[in-house]
């Protein structure tokens, strides 16, 4: 399995360059929940990927989007889950690990009605992200405004998940709802996948 090659070339990287090569981390997190530890969903992720509807379902939803008059993709989240975003392509916006006055300096310099958010969390507990989200959503006064301009990307039985009982577009981090990788190896999950296709790239 291409798990064990990794684990085994980790092993070997570890003997010549010391501590920084334990990549141990990259597969399982200990200090994870039980149940939440395994991080290797990578190793196998673009085959999965290539292999299902995935890539078709997202672009249509950026292309979606456009139609709908949206003009920017806003991304929030904290740590590795939005820093693979990206921010070489025109109307996407990753808000990653900022302090307030950074996040409300943006959102007034943004047009709400052709903005769309994402609120990125594995756990759906992350505070700064949560509160975050209710700034957001209190950004639009309508409700209907609301559920069609703000959206969660977390993980199966978060309590962003539990946003869809609002009404809220929910979608999950990673394919199939697989909860196998941490931010920081999560090139393609949905979030960094959206941004890729709403620059226009093929996924």
């Amino acid at each position: 399995r291409l798990e064990a090659l990794a684990r085994k070339i980790g092993q070997e990287l570890r003997g010549k360059i010391g501590e920084r090569g334990d990549f141990d981390t990259l597969l399982v997190d200990a200090d994870a929940k039980p149940g939440n530890q395994e991080r290797g969903g990578w190793v196998n992720r673009a085959w999965e990927i290539k292999d299902s509807t995935w890539p078709e379902r997202i672009t249509e939803l950026a292309m979606d989007l456009r139609r709908r008059g949206i003009k920017t993709l806003v991304f929030v989240g904290m740590g590795g889950e939005s820093s693979t975003i990206g921010l070489d392509a025109d109307g996407v916006l990753s808000l990653a690990s900022i302090p307030p006055e950074t996040f409300e300096q943006t959102a007034r310099s943004l047009d709400l009605s052709a903005t769309m958010w994402f609120l990125v969390s594995k756990s759906g507990t992350t505070t700064e992200t949560d509160r975050q989200a209710e700034a957001i959503e209190a950004l639009y006064a309508d409700e209907d405004e609301r559920l069609g301009h703000v959206a969660y990307v977390t993980d199966p039985g978060t309590p962003f998940e539990g946003k869809l009982s609002q009404g809220f577009p929910v979608y999950h981090r990673e394919l199939h709802g697989h909860t196998t990788t941490g931010g920081r190896a999560s090139i393609l999950n949905f979030a960094p996948l959206l941004a890729q296709a709403w620059a226009g790239r093929p996924l």
